[in-house]
């Protein structure tokens, strides 16, 4: 939740420039905090299930902004992306737990 927190305000000044942000309105940043939280659970999913590689969370999210963010994947694209995550983001703590959140050990740099 802590890192969900940091990760929506990091993410708010883009609500106030950035226009596919800008047009979602403050219930769109809402929003985005909440998915935030599901969002959080699988990239710590991601990030300990590959040894700690912070290369595949960084293409992971590279490649969902490409689709999701920018004129690319056009509108219906970020609310179909974000179904699995949802989804996987439940599945995670019932399958491995909530200790790691991965089959592998929680990973500390």
């Amino acid at each position: 939740m802590i890192l969900a927190l940091l990760w929506a305000t990091w993410h708010l000044p883009a609500f106030f420039f950035r226009d596919t942000y800008v047009e979602l309105g403050a219930l769109g940043f809402v929003m985005f905090a909440v998915m935030l939280i599901f969002v959080t659970m699988t990239f710590t999913w991601l990030y300990n299930s590959t040894g700690g590689s912070v290369w595949m969370a960084i293409v992971f999210h590279a490649f969902f902004n490409w689709l999701s963010v920018s004129e690319a994947g056009g509108q219906f694209v970020a609310p179909l992306m974000s179904v699995p995550i949802v989804v996987w983001a439940f599945f995670i703590p019932r399958r491995y737990g909530t200790e790691n959140c991965s089959p592998l050990p929680k990973q500390t740099v």
